[in-house]
């Protein structure tokens, strides 16, 4: 900088030299009316570095450009373009360079010997744009002094407001800390409170009770609450240290539970002794009445006290409140002034985002229609496979009864007319295993048609199958059944019908494997709205929250069966409560078909 300045200032001398040789030939030009040419160009080449060749550098650089070949005469000069970069005035200023000038005097303007020709003035410029091009930015407090005050003013305000609520928050927020604590310390005094009053009722429940039916159990709580009270009175002195009043309050109270509990513990002791006349004598006496009068009338004031002090508190928590609010209040009216400026780069990008969220609702509802369809479809098709699965199994029943048990039956007849004939041991033994494994067979067929499609249920209705298929499966597993059905005259619709049978049959298959119970209890109901099923047991049960259960195949198949009928399905489960599954579906279910 310093190599920078003295450079400047030699050329600026070295331009009034060569300024003032212009003159004493303007001035002779003048006298001899004549125009001659000026001097050749080494001689202002040399005027104009003289004094500089020792300069090195950027400053022997700017004389050299000063210096350019050219015309000696400026108006001898062609009026060639300048450069068309222009610095701004507030630039120069604070460079302390005038328009017009080259060199750095400060605030004030140069003096007129200084100023420079416009040919000189480009140069000038174009060093100034050169140091502009180099010099990185800085923001320095003088550079905030150029924001105009529409921006700097709201700034300022939104600043102060900002650390004004920020001061008001934090001294509300510290406020409503310590009533938090206070008001927690006030209501853990009124629990200690209440377990003392609870010990010395105990105490006086016992004493009454011992000495009026000389019952031994009476004795137990009156021990157990002598015992606690030291330790209860020792918490309410360690809550109430700090405040006098509370303190002496709860001295006093201390005193009448010693007094009570000596008063109480000695009429135990005179029973003990088999002076039982003279302890009742004591306890009619109504000293002990009085003492619990007195202990009462302490408790109530020291509520009343605690009372009051947590009113006060709410009191103060209510005005930090409002100061919190009112300061809420108050930086968003300062605030609204800084929204307003910022409004058009919000609007703008609000329309952009409305775009956006037009194209991606109107995707999302395009993709919400196309999972409506491929659920309804899902819900349809498997709405049609279980219905499917219905009528093949009662085909595959009605089947297995008619054609299957038409040949056990024969065979089983063939077989008694066999029997009848042959008159050989060995033979008539291995025709009556050969009865035995028809029977079985006619067992197993029954089973498998009932599995497949109960014919109780086609021929006497819900309750009668429900009734006899828990008998059976309970009898099989060994658990406790307990069933509470309607005996309604109306008969169930099919569909209905089927699918409660089948809920319970899932039920029932799932407490018999994985419940590990040994209660179970069935329950049919119905209004004129609906038909209500509950199962219940009494098993491990299973967090009913876990996805892992929640869609098992099993609870999934009841879920769909009951929804496709408009029912609602619910589980209420805990892992050691059991579990109830409870079924409701509407009399008038969509699809439902007539009972046969």
């Amino acid at each position: 900088m310093r190599s920078g300045s003295r450079s400047a200032a030699g050329c600026s001398r070295s331009k009034r030299r060569c300024s003032a040789s212009r003159l004493r030939r303007h001035s002779r030009r003048g006298k001899s009316g004549a125009s001659r040419p000026g001097p050749p160009r080494s001689a202002r080449s040399r005027c104009s570095s003289s004094r500089f060749r020792a300069s090195a550098g950027s400053s022997s650089r700017a004389c050299s450009r000063s210096s350019s070949p050219g015309p000696a005469d400026p108006e001898l000069l062609p009026r060639r373009a300048v450069p068309p970069f222009r610095i701004p005035r507030w630039r120069l200023r604070d460079r302390g360079v005038w328009p017009g000038a080259c060199i750095g005097l400060g605030r004030d303007p140069p003096p007129a010997s200084l100023r420079i020709r416009p040919a000189d003035a480009g140069h000038c410029t174009s060093m100034t744009e050169a140091e502009n091009e180099t010099a990185e930015p800085k923001l320095t407090w003088s550079a905030l002094r150029l924001l105009p005050p529409v921006i700097w003013v709201p700034l300022s305000a939104v600043l102060l407001a900002s650390l004004t609520v920020t001061g008001l928050s934090e001294w509300s927020a510290w406020r409503t800390r310590l009533s938090g604590e206070r008001v927690a310390e006030i209501l853990h005094r009124l629990d200690a409170l209440g377990d003392l009053k609870s010990l010395v009722l105990d105490v006086e429940t016992g004493e009454r009770g011992y000495l009026l039916t000389r019952d031994p159990v009476y004795l137990e709580p009156f021990v157990t609450a002598v015992k606690r009270i030291p330790e209860a009175k020792s918490v309410l002195r360690e809550l109430v240290s700090g405040a006098p009043e509370a303190e002496r309050r709860v001295e006093r109270i201390g005193e009448r539970v010693d007094q009570f509990v000596e008063n109480a513990t000695r009429m135990v002791e005179l029973h003990n002794d088999g002076r039982t006349e003279l302890a009742l004598g004591l306890l009619r006496s109504g000293a002990g009445r009085q003492l619990m009068e007195e202990f009462r009338s302490d408790i109530a004031s020291l509520e009343s006290l605690s009372q009051q002090e947590l009113t006060r508190l709410q009191r103060e928590q209510r005005a930090s409140a409002f100061w919190s609010r009112v300061s809420l209040i108050v930086m968003t009216l300062v605030s609204l002034g800084l929204l307003l400026i910022v409004t058009r780069l919000f609007v703008l990008e609000a329309v952009r985002q409305k775009a956006l969220r037009s194209a991606a609702e109107k995707e999302a509802k395009e993709l919400e229609k196309l999972v409506d369809a491929r659920t309804r479809e899902l819900s349809e098709l498997s709405t049609h496979l279980q219905e499917f699965a219905e009528k093949e199994r009662a085909e595959l029943a009605r089947n297995l009864h008619d054609e299957l048990g038409g040949l056990l039956t024969a065979a089983k007849m063939d077989l008694s007319w066999l029997q009848s004939r042959v008159e050989e041991p060995d033979l008539r033994r291995r025709l009556e295993q050969l009865g035995d494994v028809l029977d079985e067979a006619m067992d197993v067929k029954r089973r498998v048609v009932e599995d497949l499609r109960p014919s109780l249920l086609d021929h006497f209705g819900l309750p009668t199958a429900l009734r006899a298929y828990l008998d059976s499966a309970c009898a099989k597993a060994g658990l406790e059944a307990e069933l509470a059905v309607i005996d309604d005259s109306e008969p169930v619709p099919k569909d209905i019908a089927i699918a409660l049978f089948r809920v319970v049959q899932e039920g029932l298959t799932n407490v018999i494997r994985h419940a590990d119970a040994r209660h179970v209890r069935l329950e049919l109901a119905s209004d004129a709205q609906r038909y209500v099923l509950r199962l219940s047991d009494d098993g491990r049960g299973f967090d009913a929250r876990d996805p892992q259960f929640r869609w098992s195949h099993g609870l999934t198949g009841m879920r769909h069966r009951v929804r496709a009928l408009r029912g609602r399905f619910a589980i209420d489960s805990a892992p050691g409560r059991g579990t109830t599954l409870s079924v409701e579906v509407p009399r008038k279910a969509p699809g439902a078909t007539a009972a046969a």
